[in-house]
């Protein structure tokens, strides 16, 4: 009886376990954030919940190709133990093809005054931990002063055409989760409204700027933008940007600050967000190993990592290619993951997939266009010139010239490179095997040969002027034209 009993608690013991588990299997992961406004004379709050794609339960719709997940939400403002205002609702998805995160906006009206904001969600279709939040809502607007609405940082912007429920002044807006900026993001988009400014003259000075709000905490801003904007008797509304491609990780406060026409502070709102950018400093620090395992490198075969690095070695020059072609022989996978990483994350800290997709995309085309059979097209002269320097904006072929090899003339009228005017490269084909070598160019830092025209005009050697081949003159002819069309641009 004993051992019965034993065996019998512990099959509970492992249901309780396996409840246990499941339960935080599908503890709801979210984010919830509010914001104060104005709207005439009544004050309301506006509240973001995002709900993450992770631990929500994604149900097969009956067509077995889309999906949808619900989570019940509810929100109580309270005075005290008082309750003032309280909101259950339930919160579906979008119609997906895959999982993916989900937001909502409620407004709510309140009285002026202090409240508690109490946050619960469930996920609707399985039972798992919910997800608790306690915020405090400070609401009060001044009569007779200038005021300011709370500050909302966005992930997304654009005008409203189809008169959206997520519609505020003419735009869609999609709040910024968490108010976190992970390393893919580049821009900084805050939305902002100004009342009362009739106070103020017909026009007054608004000013954006990010500071450090982390252990280093300062008063100088990494970044700073100003805005005129005209005074009104409606809410003046405020769109801004501010680029956040080198602003490394860290606690930071975004600040707006309302002046008149003397430069006199008048109103300021501030509002803390969080930054990752882990790849700023590739360059000093380096990337950890694991942490490439969950970028665009972690699935790329030895052959895609091997052509994807040598499209970017032929820009490398000295001790870098050195580099690079011993990781390319070594055929290290992880390696070449590595190496291939660290140089776009150096390139785009923010968006290194971007960055190597677009540059790949180019090097693909060139490939195509330039190659032959001594490697591939972007390791060409031809082929390295345009992934260098780019596409050039005129080409002059001479492809059946009696007295010349085969050739070709690429003029850049600006070349911001080296700050130089109408740029010419000559590539030839010496052997006649349709391969285009570099000859000559006055680009500085390239290749440069006086005696080009004893290399190009080799198919006439007895019509030199002087002394053959010491001798760079060559007869005139209508064949001979590559000093005029060097000239002419």
């Amino acid at each position: 009886m004993a051992k019965i009993m034993q065996n019998h608690l512990w099959k509970v013991s492992l249901t309780l376990l396996f409840f246990i588990e499941a339960a935080q299997a599908f503890a709801i992961e979210a984010n919830v954030a509010h914001a104060v406004f104005l709207q005439g004379k009544d004050p309301y709050v506006e509240v973001y919940v995002h709900i993450h794609s992770k631990n929500a339960a994604f149900r097969m719709l009956p067509d077995s190709q889309h999906y949808q997940a619900s989570v019940d939400v509810l929100f109580v403002f309270k005075q005290g133990e008082k309750i003032v205002k309280f909101d259950k609702f339930k919160l579906q998805s979008p119609i997906l093809t895959q999982r993916r995160n989900f937001f909502d906006i409620k407004r709510y009206s309140l009285p002026e005054g202090d409240y508690t904001l109490e946050t619960q969600i469930t996920d609707s279709e399985v039972i798992g931990a919910p997800f608790v939040q306690t915020d405090s809502v400070h609401v009060h607007f001044e009569k007779d002063k200038i005021q300011q609405s709370g500050i909302l940082l966005l992930s997304n912007i654009q005008k409203d055409t189809l008169n959206s429920a997520f519609s505020k002044n003419g735009f869609i807006m999609e709040p910024l989760s968490g108010n976190f900026y992970n390393k893919n993001t580049n821009t900084l988009i805050l939305y902002h409204e100004i009342y009362h400014s009739t106070l103020l003259d017909d026009a007054f000075a608004l000013s954006y700027a990010i500071v450090n709000a982390g252990l280093h905490a300062s008063k100088i801003p990494f970044s700073v933008a100003h805005k005129k904007l005209k005074a009104s008797e409606q809410a003046v509304v405020f769109v801004g940007q501010l680029d956040i491609s080198k602003l490394p990780t860290g606690n930071y406060k975004v600040i707006v600050e309302i002046r008149n026409r003397n430069k006199e502070l008048i109103s300021s709102k501030e509002l803390e967000f969080q930054r990752a950018n882990p790849y700023l400093e590739v360059e000093t620090k380096g990337v950890p190993q694991e942490a490439i395992e969950e970028e665009f490198v972690a699935t790329m075969t030895a052959e895609e990592l091997k052509y994807a690095l040598r499209a970017i070695a032929c820009k490398m020059r000295g001790q870098d290619a050195a580099d690079m072609n011993e990781i390319i022989k070594g055929a290290n996978p992880q390696a070449m993951k590595l190496r291939l990483f660290k140089y776009w994350a150096g390139k785009s800290a923010n968006q290194p997939r971007q960055a190597y997709e677009q540059y790949m995309m180019v090097a693909r085309a060139v490939d195509q266009k330039y190659r032959s059979g001594f490697g591939y097209g972007f390791e060409t002269d031809r082929g390295y010139t345009f992934m260098k320097y780019g596409r050039p904006d005129d080409i002059v072929e001479q492809v059946s010239n009696p007295d010349t090899a085969p050739y070709e003339i690429w003029v850049y009228y600006d070349f911001a490179i080296t700050g130089q005017k109408n740029i010419k490269f000559l590539f030839y084909d010496a052997e006649g095997s349709g391969s285009m070598r570099l000859l000559n160019t006055n680009a500085r830092g390239e290749l440069n040969d006086p005696n080009w025209r004893t290399k190009l005009y080799k198919n006439v050697r007895n019509q030199w002027d002087g002394n053959g081949f010491d001798n760079n003159g060559i007869q005139d002819n209508f064949n001979r034209n590559a000093d005029k069309l060097l000239e002419d641009f």
